[in-house]
């Protein structure tokens, strides 16, 4: 592993747990550069909504479920493939 691949993998896990939906524009570059190379790793990007889902889709459409859906945070997992 290369330098700057190190340096990709030291900025990525910096944002593990973070919420994607707050990231600044350098770190949704990092975020966006790391998950076309993820493989690359071994590793795995998740986005997880902390939305109540089950209880957003109860006779609502999935429009408006998925609009609901972003005003949640979305935390930003490193999973290990």
């Amino acid at each position: 592993m290369n330098t700057a691949d190190r340096e990709l993998l030291d900025k990525i896990i910096g944002l593990d747990g973070k919420d994607l939906t707050a990231l600044n524009h350098e770190e949704k570059k990092i975020f966006e550069t790391f998950k076309k190379r993820e493989h690359e790793f071994g590793l795995r990007v998740e986005v997880v909504t902390q939305a109540p889902i089950e209880d957003l889709q109860q006779g609502t459409s999935s429009y408006l479920v998925e609009s609901e859906e972003h005003r949640y945070p979305n935390r930003i997992l490193i999973v290990k493939d």
